[in-house]
Protein backbone atom coordinates (compact mmCIF):
# COMPACT_ATOMS: atom_id res chain seq x y z
CA UNK A 1 0.00 0.00 0.00
CA UNK A 2 2.95 2.35 0.66
CA UNK A 3 4.06 1.96 -2.58
CA UNK A 4 0.98 2.94 -4.48
CA UNK A 5 0.75 6.29 -2.33
CA UNK A 6 4.01 6.99 -3.55
CA UNK A 7 3.30 6.45 -6.90
CA UNK A 8 0.38 8.57 -6.28
CA UNK A 9 2.35 10.82 -4.83
CA UNK A 10 5.06 10.77 -7.80
CA UNK A 11 1.83 11.22 -10.48
CA UNK A 12 0.53 14.47 -8.38
CA UNK A 13 3.91 15.94 -8.71
CA UNK A 14 4.18 15.28 -11.92
CA UNK A 15 0.76 17.83 -12.61
CA UNK A 16 2.31 20.10 -10.40
CA UNK A 17 0.18 18.93 -7.53
CA UNK A 18 2.30 19.25 -5.18
CA UNK A 19 0.11 19.75 -2.08
CA UNK A 20 -1.66 16.47 -2.80
CA UNK A 21 1.80 14.83 -3.47
CA UNK A 22 2.59 15.47 -0.43
CA UNK A 23 -0.33 14.47 1.32
CA UNK A 24 0.25 10.84 -0.16
CA UNK A 25 3.65 10.96 1.17
CA UNK A 26 3.17 12.10 4.47
CA UNK A 27 0.13 8.67 4.42
CA UNK A 28 2.93 5.87 3.11
CA UNK A 29 5.36 7.25 5.97
CA UNK A 30 2.60 6.34 8.34
CA UNK A 31 2.14 3.05 6.52
CA UNK A 32 5.76 2.17 6.85
CA UNK A 33 6.27 3.63 10.56
CA UNK A 34 4.33 0.62 11.59
CA UNK A 35 6.62 -2.00 10.20
CA UNK A 36 9.46 -3.36 12.84
CA UNK A 37 13.00 -2.71 12.06
CA UNK A 38 13.73 -6.16 12.46
CA UNK A 39 10.86 -7.37 10.11
CA UNK A 40 11.92 -9.28 6.97
CA UNK A 41 11.02 -6.72 4.67
CA UNK A 42 12.76 -4.19 6.75
CA UNK A 43 15.18 -3.65 3.27
CA UNK A 44 12.61 -2.69 1.32
CA UNK A 45 11.37 -0.70 4.07
CA UNK A 46 13.91 1.17 3.50
CA UNK A 47 14.76 1.49 0.25
CA UNK A 48 10.80 2.84 -0.11
CA UNK A 49 11.45 5.09 2.79
CA UNK A 50 14.54 6.46 0.54
CA UNK A 51 11.93 7.39 -2.37
CA UNK A 52 9.28 8.56 -0.19
CA UNK A 53 12.10 11.15 1.39
CA UNK A 54 13.51 11.97 -1.80
CA UNK A 55 10.18 12.72 -3.08
CA UNK A 56 8.58 14.71 -0.36
CA UNK A 57 11.62 17.38 -0.66
CA UNK A 58 10.63 17.27 -3.88
CA UNK A 59 6.82 18.72 -2.82
CA UNK A 60 8.58 20.79 -0.21
CA UNK A 61 10.84 22.44 -2.57
CA UNK A 62 8.25 22.93 -5.53
CA UNK A 63 5.61 24.19 -2.57
CA UNK A 64 8.74 27.35 -1.47
CA UNK A 65 9.37 24.82 1.77
CA UNK A 66 12.97 25.20 1.19
CA UNK A 67 14.42 23.92 4.59
CA UNK A 68 12.14 21.29 4.58
CA UNK A 69 13.28 20.30 1.20
CA UNK A 70 16.64 20.10 2.60
CA UNK A 71 15.82 18.21 6.17
CA UNK A 72 14.34 15.70 3.67
CA UNK A 73 16.76 15.56 1.41
CA UNK A 74 19.43 14.92 4.21
CA UNK A 75 17.13 11.98 5.84
CA UNK A 76 17.16 10.14 2.84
Amino acid sequence: AAACYITLATTSLDLQRSEEGKMHLLDATKLLDRIPEGDAISLRVRELRVRLLTNLALAERRLGNNQEAKSYYQSA
